[in-house]
């Protein structure tokens, strides 16, 4: 099985957006009225990155396939 490092760090760089979305951009919004927006939408934002993120390690470690039709 071969890794495909790009997609590897691809799928890695959207995990550490997505703290720094949680570490470093919510948290100013604490005990403001911009609070509960904020949240909701970084929690899009978030579960939307993780989706990418496990599309790209799926596509960092699946295996190519050889065998694909019209090959010689």
């Amino acid at each position: 099985m071969r890794i495909n490092i790009f997609y590897l760090i691809a799928g890695l760089l959207s995990l550490l957006l997505v703290a720094t979305l949680w570490l470093l951009f919510v948290p100013p919004f604490y005990e403001t009225d911009a609070y509960e927006p904020v949240r909701n939408l970084a929690l899009i934002i978030s579960a939307l990155l993780i989706i990418v993120a496990l599309i790209q390690i799926y596509l960092a470690v699946r295996r190519e396939n050889t065998n694909s039709k019209g090959a010689p």
